[in-house]
């Protein structure tokens, strides 16, 4: 019922944030109905587990609404506040599973640390080295751009071998133009 009504909802105006909702707007009680089920369960390590795995897999189907992206981020970062296991089993699920890495979810889970930082950083430097993957070169300039830059939730502590990958990225002549070089200013600046 909680899912079909976020449904319902996110159609009606799916490009508005979840942060924008007026603070009474009934979206903003699906995350708190959805923790306090998990609360009450029998289990709450399966009922987090199971309710986790369904959100997740709904981030998948309009992936393109912000609306529905932040809405199921929500869910999962209030379910993750009941049961802190939980990040391991979203990190498989996100660099391990079917699902292809989508830019807007990552960027997401990574920037309310619903997956194994520290994990997501060595995949991350994987696929820059060894698949030498141009949306992996853009997923980790985004995650650089929006996690240290712009909201400051990561630092480049956090993430240290994408960083280190891609300060060498930005020495190479030509391949990624002054911009590569001045997101990496800007992360010296937001450091200071």
């Amino acid at each position: 019922a909680c899912f079909s009504k976020v449904n319902a909802i996110v159609e009606q105006d799916p490009q508005t944030p979840f942060d924008a909702l007026p603070k009474e707007h009934e979206l903003r009680s699906v995350p708190k109905e959805l923790a306090s089920t998990v609360i009450q369960a029998v289990s709450r390590e399966e009922a987090a587990l199971a309710i986790a795995q369904k959100t997740f897999l709904r981030l998948f189907e309009l992936p393109g609404s912000r609306l529905a992206v932040d809405v199921h981020i929500a869910i999962l970062a209030a379910i993750y506040d009941i049961e802190r296991r939980l990040d391991a089993e979203i990190t498989n699920w996100v660099l391990y599973g079917d699902k292809k890495l989508n830019r807007n979810i990552t960027l997401a889970l990574v920037n309310r640390r619903l997956i194994k930082v520290n994990e997501f950083d060595s995949y991350l430097a994987s696929l820059l080295t060894e698949a030498k993957d141009p949306s992996a070169t853009e997923l980790a300039v985004a995650v650089v751009q929006r996690c240290i830059v712009k909201e400051k939730t990561l630092t480049t502590a956090d993430i240290p071998k994408v960083f280190e990958l891609l300060v060498k990225l930005s020495k190479q002549p030509g391949r990624f133009g002054e911009g590569l070089s001045l997101l990496l200013e800007a992360v010296n600046v937001a450091r200071s």
